[in-house]
C-alpha cells in the first residue's frame, strides 16, 4: 500500500516499504531454498537490528516458524532450547557467534547456520541469500491456524515451555493495540526492548508495521541516546519496562531533549513501583499506558489507559491497577475450583480469547495444565474493583520478574545446590526499585561448612545468565517450611523488608 513510505531505520540504514518487502522476498526464498518446508522452525540469534525484523518476516512469509533466542542465555540454554525447539537454521550475527558456536554440534536437528558478518567458512552468508530471486511476490504460505512463532519461557532447567503463537493469535494482537495504544499509518514506534520481547514485537512492532507506519530500531539503551533518538526522529510510541523507567528518571537529561512528539510512553511486563509511576506522570505528561499479559496472552490482555493515569482525587488509586481487559479478551478471577470471585475478592487471573496461545511446544500435559475449557490459567492473583479494573495481588507461582525477563527460582536454586557447602536453599524476588523485583537466595549451609555472600555471588555468575544471578544471599539457620515439607517462601520474601 505504501511501497515509498519509510518502514525501517536503524542506524544509518532506512528502509521503505518496497525496499523491506522485496529484501524479505529474497530471504524467504532463500531459506526455502535451502530445503525448508512449511512448519519448520528457524532460530534467530540477534541483537536489535534491521535483520532481526528482515529474518522474522521472512520466516513468517515462507511458512516457516520464528524462534527468537534471548542474547542473553549462555550456549548450554540456547542449544537446550535450539533442540527442544527443533531448530533447522540458525540466523546468528558476528558479536553472538562465538557464545553459540560451541555447542552447535550438540544441536542435531541443525542443518544450516546464516552468519551476519561473520568470518567463517562455515557458515552461509546472510547477504548470499539476499541475492536470490523473490519467488514469493502475491503467494501466501501461511492461513491464519498456523504457528508463526515459538517463544520461549524459560531455560534449562525443568522442561523448557515454548509458547506456540498462531497467525491468527498476532494479527487479532495487533488489531487491538492498534485500537488501545491509538497506532496509525503516521505513527513513529520505537524499539528498545529486545525486539523478540511479546510486549515490543507484538505490542508495538507489528501494528506499527500493519498500519503503514515507522519502525526505529535502537540496538542497546541508553537514556541520552534513548531521549536524543525520540527528538531526533520524532517518535510517538515507545514501550518500556518500569527498569527503563526508573533509569530514566534518575539521570539528568530528560530536560534537555524535545519529547512532545511522544503520544504514548508504554510500560509493562513487571511490577511498576506506584511512588516512581507518580513521578513520570509529573516528569513526562499524561502520556503513560500500562499493557498486562504473558507471552501466552501475545502481550496484552489488560490495559490501564492514559486517561486512567490520574495523580489526585479517588481516581488515584487506579495507578496501582493493571487496568481493564481489552476488547475482545474476556478475563476472570476464580478459585480453585473454577467458580468466579465476586469483586474485591482474590483469586486466580484467567484469560480467554483470540490471542491466547495454541499451546507449549511439545507438551500436551503442561498445555493441559494451563489451558482449561479454553481459558489460561496465568497463575497470577488478583481480584477485581467494582468498575472492572484488575489489581494484581501476587504470583501464584513463584516465577521472578526482573527488568522485564522471566526468572524461574528452581534454576538458581540447583545451581546453588551444587555448591559444597550449600545445605539448603530458596530463591524469591523481592521488590527492587529499579528491576521491579530482584533475585534473593536464601542459603543454609552444611554443617562444619563455611562460605561468605560474595563467595555464592561469583559461583552463580560462573553458571548463570546475568538476568538470573541472585542480587543478595542471606544465611539463615534453616529454611522455613510448612508440615507438608514445602518452603514458606512468603516467610523469606517478607525478611528484611
Amino acid at each position: 500500500r505504501h511501497p515509498d513510505k519509510e518502514a525501517l531505520v536503524f542506524e544509518s540504514s532506512r528502509l521503505t516499504y518496497g525496499q523491506l518487502l522485496e529484501r524479505v522476498d529474497r530471504l524467504a526464498s532463500g531459506l526455502l531454498e535451502l530445503g525448508l518446508k512449511k512448519g519448520d522452525r528457524v532460530g534467530i540469534f540477534l541483537y536489535n537490528c534491521r535483520q532481526a525484523y528482515e529474518s522474522l518476516l521472512a520466516t513468517a512469509r515462507a511458512g516457516l516458524v520464528f524462534v527468537p533466542l534471548n542474547y542473553m542465555l549462555n550456549g548450554p540454554e540456547l542449544a537446550s532450547i535450539m533442540s527442544h525447539a527443533g531448530v533447522k537454521v540458525l540466523i546468528v550475527e558476528s558479536e553472538l557467534f562465538p557464545v553459540v558456536e560451541p555447542v552447535l554440534s550438540d544441536v542435531s536437528t541443525l542443518e544450516h547456520t546464516i552468519g551476519i558478518d561473520c568470518d567463517s567458512d562455515t557458515l552461509i552468508d546472510y547477504d548470499y541469500l539476499l541475492g536470490k530471486e523473490a519467488k514469493l511476490r502475491d503467494k501466501l504460505q501461511a492461513n491464519e491456524a498456523d504457528l508463526f512463532g515459538l517463544m520461549y519461557t524459560s531455560g534449562t532447567t525443568g522442561l523448557p515451555k515454548g509458547v506456540m503463537l498462531t497467525h491468527g493469535n498476532v494479527v487479532t494482537h495487533a488489531q487491538n493495540m492498534v485500537r488501545d495504544y491509538e497506532i496509525r499509518e503516521f505513527s513513529k514506534v520505537f524499539i528498545i526492548l529486545p525486539y523478540f520481547v511479546g510486549a515490543t514485537l507484538n505490542g508495538i512492532g507489528l501494528p506499527c508495521l500493519s498500519q503503514g507506519g515507522t519502525i526505529v530500531i535502537q540496538r542497546r539503551f541508553t537514556p541520552e541516546r534513548f531521549l536524543q533518538t525520540i527528538q531526533g526522529e520524532r517518535i510517538t510510541h515507545v514501550q518500556v519496562v518500569p527498569t527503563l523507567l526508573v533509569r530514566l528518571l534518575q539521570t539528568d537529561v530528560v530536560g534537555k531533549f524535545d519529547i512532545s512528539s511522544l503520544e504514548v510512553f508504554g510500560y509493562g511486563s513487571a511490577p511498576m513501583p506506584v511512588d516512581r509511576l507518580k513521578q513520570a506522570l509529573r516528569t513526562f505528561g499524561p502520556i503513560f499506558s500500562q499493557m498486562y499479559g504473558l507471552t501466552e496472552t501475545c502481550a496484552m490482555s489488560t490495559c490501564l489507559a492514559r486517561e486512567d493515569h490520574v495523580l489526585e482525587g479517588p481516581e488515584a488509586e487506579r495507578l496501582k491497577s493493571c487496568g481493564r481487559p481489552v476488547g475482545g479478551v474476556d478475563v476472570r478471577i476464580v478459585d480453585e475450583t473454577g467458580s468466579e470471585r465476586p469483586d474485591g475478592e482474590v483469586g486466580e487471573l484467567v484469560i480467554r480469547g483470540p490471542t491466547v496461545m495454541r499451546g507449549y511446544w511439545e507438551s500436551p500435559d503442561l498445555t493441559s495444565q494451563a489451558v482449561d475449557d479454553g481459558w489460561f490459567r496465568s497463575g497470577d492473583l488478583a481480584y477485581r474493583d467494582t468498575d472492572g479494573y484488575i489489581f494484581l495481588n501476587d504470583r501464584k507461582k513463584d516465577l521472578i520478574i526482573t527488568g522485564g525477563f522471566n526468572v524461574f527460582p528452581k534454576e538458581i536454586e540447583e545451581v546453588l545446590y551444587t555448591h559444597p557447602a550449600v545445605f539448603e536453599c530458596a530463591v524469591v524476588g523481592k521488590p527492587d526499585q529499579e528491576w521491579g523485583e530482584a533475585v534473593a537466595a536464601f542459603v543454609s549451609l552444611r554443617k562444619g561448612s563455611k562460605s561468605t555472600e560474595d563467595e555464592l555471588l561469583q559461583f552463580c555468575r560462573e553458571k548463570l545468565s546475568r538476568f538470573k544471578r541472585p542480587k543478595s544471599v542471606s544465611f539463615v539457620d534453616e529454611i522455613p517450611r510448612n508440615p507438608s515439607g514445602k518452603v514458606m517462601k512468603r516467610l523469606l520474601r517478607e525478611e528484611d523488608s
